[in-house]
């Protein structure tokens, strides 16, 4: 069976500015441009945690986190939650949303087929990821999986808490629209584990 859970995830305060200038490409996605147009649109954008320009970038980051906490830039939620995730984008003229959610998963030996990895793997990126997750203590970025959902559960449910206000709403350098809610009712937590428990996740 495939555990999620919910979390206490650590988020941006109002004291950091305008999220739109505070969101980053994956950092396997930023090129030496791109890190430094974002190094310019804030002193707390998100690539100067997850790929900073200067040497010894493991220890810059783990840093980095202390002071923003310490600064009241970041703050740790008080109660765990599910994150609602979607991105709207244009693509050959035509509008495209794609929705998912972000929870804590258990980790599980790849003989037990919960969780397929992916196909090919680098060394490199793999070790520069895993010194950083030592460094921070952090999960920085998310994995990105996929899985079906036939019944349409966790579909309807996301479906329904979007039209709430999101907590967040921002345009980031590609033009793709990037929305966030925070899931928190037991109830509604408890159906999205319950919907996925059975299902197979492809990385």
């Amino acid at each position: 069976m495939v555990e999620i859970r919910p979390f206490k995830a650590i988020r941006y305060t109002e004291k950091a500015g305008d999220y739109e200038n505070l969101i980053a490409q994956p950092y396997d996605k930023i090129d030496q441009n791109m890190q430094k147009e974002y190094y310019k649109k804030s002193e707390y954008n998100y690539c100067r945690l997850t790929l900073p320009i200067e040497e010894n970038r493991y220890e810059i980051s783990k840093q980095r986190i202390s002071q923003w906490m310490n600064e009241g830039i970041l703050k740790k939620d008080e109660e765990p939650a599910i994150f609602i995730y979607r991105q709207e984008f244009r693509l050959f003229g035509k509008v495209y949303t794609r929705t998912g959610f972000i929870a804590a998963l258990r980790l599980h030996p790849y003989e037990e087929n919960k969780v397929l990895p992916h196909e090919i793997t680098h060394k490199g990126p793999k070790i520069d990821r895993l010194n950083m997750l030592r460094a921070t203590e952090k999960n920085l970025e998310t994995g990105f999986l996929l899985y079906p959902d036939a019944e349409k559960i966790t579909i309807n449910l996301f479906a329904k808490t979007a039209k709430a206000q999101p907590l967040i709403d921002a345009l980031d350098s590609l033009g793709v629209r990037n929305l966030i809610w925070r899931l928190t009712d037991p109830e509604k937590i408890k159906l999205v584990q319950e919907a996925v428990t059975d299902k197979q996740f492809v990385i």
